[in-house]
């Protein structure tokens, strides 16, 4: 097998070095090394990666240079990567704020792997990080560089493609289509889902597997949103959620409801909307999740204030929300901090309708982006419409320049998405305030 022979060639090639670097930075000769157990010349086949030494061998060697065999392999033990992979995610989840510190540690830490399951995930995550690093501080230093995690997540799918693990390497594999898809690559997004979908039939039809088939489907519709193929995007949720029902998986049950709400109202299915909102109704009362009720009851104020616009029934709907964050308790500081940021933006979008304008504008989010909104064409519609609101806010106020020029920035940035009802609405914004000029 062509990776195992290089994962050979790498582990030769990876001791040698260390054996010569070490030998060289003790002033020691290859007879010095070689001892009376081996020739001079077998050591200097070792450091030069042509053959593999034995573990007796590696030992006597070891001992030659006052170094512990770990020393040369410059690997930790399995246990010890399950410590620091262990310690890692306890800091993260305890103080996200730190993880540059965190991704330092983990950079420190791969020149020790070794092709195990363990070094793997390690590879993996660190990838994970470097990319939601880059999503969540792109732009505020040199700190975060595009495309770092590529290397990393190449190298945990080759491990486990070594160690013969599909469930991972699919889960790898779903990671850079999911960053395909978070950077609007819609087309390459689809092109990689069939081949991973092709690649899939051949594995075992594991629940994991099955899931992960789901949450391809439901990417598969999103990306066929993001190039205008509304209907067959609205098919392929509803192939998903056939499955999900069938198999009894609903992990993505509520996203999958959330996006043929989306689907149908852009397209003027109001009514079929309507059932999707019962079924996440139905959900969300099943689930008795603080933050999943939060979620329903802030979509809902969108669909109330945008499709069906009636801002006033919209803004009460957020002062519910309003009552239920109060009472919601056990979740870290910063995911509460970010939702709060949602519910303001909606709030100022009512306030716009409501013709307040002043309110509005202090409730505004210059950057509404964070882990708590999906990478949908529609989603990234939705952030950027702020610019038609804060436009008639402005021509409220009688700041007319203002007012067309947050109107023009909202059609220059929504041109990508033409079929969505968000573009149309900055359009005619844009066609009202010009005309009030």
């Amino acid at each position: 097998m062509i990776i195992v022979q290089s994962e050979k060639r790498r582990f030769m090639s990876h001791i040698g070095e260390r054996i010569k670097r070490v030998r060289k930075e003790k002033k020691l000769t290859l007879t010095q090394v070689a001892g009376n157990h081996m020739s001079a010349a077998m050591v200097s086949l070792i450091e030069n990666g042509k053959t593999k030494p034995t573990v007796q061998t590696l030992q006597h060697i070891a001992g030659q240079l006052s170094v512990d065999t770990a020393d040369l392999m410059g690997e930790l033990n399995r246990e010890d990567l399950r410590k620091v992979l262990k310690e890692l995610k306890e800091q993260f989840e305890a103080q996200p704020s730190t993880i540059h510190k965190i991704i330092e540690r983990l950079h420190e830490t791969l020149p020790k792997l070794s092709t195990n399951y363990e070094s793997a995930r390690l590879y993996e995550w660190y990838a994970r990080l470097l990319f939601w690093n880059y999503q969540e501080h792109r732009g505020e230093n040199d700190f975060v560089k595009f495309d770092d995690w590529k290397e990393p997540a190449l190298k945990a799918r080759e491990i486990y493609e070594y160690l013969q693990m599909d469930t991972y390497v699919v889960k790898v594999e779903m990671f850079l289509i999911q960053v395909e898809y978070s950077q609007a690559n819609y087309y390459e997004t689809i092109k990689k889902i069939h081949a991973l979908l092709n690649q899939m039939e051949g594995y075992e039809n594991t629940r994991e597997l099955i899931s992960n088939k789901i949450l391809l489907k439901q990417l598969l519709a999103d990306s066929e949103s993001g190039i205008g193929n509304l209907d067959r995007a609205y098919e392929l949720i509803k192939e998903a959620l056939s499955v999900a029902k069938k198999e009894l998986i609903f992990d993505y049950f509520y996203w999958q409801h959330n996006t043929a709400v989306l689907l149908n109202y852009n397209v003027g299915r109001n009514d079929i909307a309507h059932k999707h909102l019962e079924e996440i109704e139905k959900f969300a009362d099943l689930a008795e999740n603080p933050i999943l009720t939060l979620e329903k009851l802030l979509i809902e104020a969108h669909y109330q204030e945008f499709f069906e616009n009636d801002p006033k029934r919209a803004l009460n709907t957020c002062r519910q929300i309003r009552e239920e964050f109060e009472k919601t308790t056990g979740y870290v500081n910063y995911m509460l901090e970010g939702f709060n940021k949602h519910i303001d933006e909606q709030e100022a979008r009512c306030y716009t309708k409501l013709k307040q304008p002043e309110k509005a504008l202090g409730l505004f989010r210059e950057e509404l982006r964070s882990i708590y909104i999906q990478d949908h064409p529609f989603d990234r519609s939705l952030r950027e419409i702020m610019y038609s609101y804060r436009a008639y806010c402005y021509q409220q106020l009688g700041r007319t320049d203002e007012a067309v020029k947050e109107a023009e920035i909202a059609v220059e940035k929504l041109k990508t998405y033409p079929h969505t009802e968000y573009y149309q609405f900055a359009r005619e914004v844009l066609r009202n305030i010009k005309a009030l000029k």
